[in-house]
């Protein structure tokens, strides 16, 4: 793979990834509230999702140098649609969390593996190559997809919530 094809590909991921997580962010908390949640459950569903992160990046990272970081970051994807599975089916706050911490975990599995893969492939195609200015030059793209899929997540219960307001579970009362 050149270095070109490989910026290529992480400047695709990268902001691709960040664009499903923006989905989320501008109806996460109504989403909770929606569920029974209040004020102070969703503060702590908000500090799960931060510390499950913090304390799964470092074992993740080894995981994905044990076990080869396609593996992981494939496994990342799965949990990832397990998380939201269980956050769009949750009932109450335990089942909340219990989606939070998947989403979170598929977090810092993804970041342990694609980061680490990009990294060891810069460093193999060109060892006296810029790696802080390439990842300079795709850290301009996560916060477009994070912003792109925040905008679409808030626009589309807009769109779609009248539609989506008569599968049962899905009302706004």
């Amino acid at each position: 793979m050149s270095r070109k094809r490989l910026l290529i590909v992480y400047t695709l991921n990268q902001p691709f990834h960040w664009f499903i997580i923006g989905l989320i962010i501008p109806v996460m908390a109504l989403f909770q509230l929606e569920k029974g949640l209040d004020l102070f459950q969703i503060g702590i569903t908000g500090a799960v999702w931060g510390v499950t992160i913090m304390f799964l990046e470092l074992p993740t990272g080894g995981l994905s140098d044990t076990i080869g970081r396609k593996k992981v970051y494939l496994v990342s994807l799965v949990v990832m649609f397990l998380g939201t599975a269980v956050l769009l089916f949750s009932w109450d706050f335990i089942t909340l969390v219990l989606g939070i911490s998947l989403f979170a975990a598929a977090r810092a599995l993804s970041s342990g593996s694609m980061d680490a893969w990009f990294v060891d492939e810069f460093n193999r195609i060109d060892p006296e190559g810029d790696l802080q200015a390439a990842l300079a030059k795709v850290g301009i793209f996560i916060p477009i997809g994070i912003g792109a899929g925040s905008l679409l997540g808030g626009f589309l219960p807009m769109m779609l919530g009248g539609m989506i307001a008569r599968v049962p579970g899905f009302d706004i009362n």
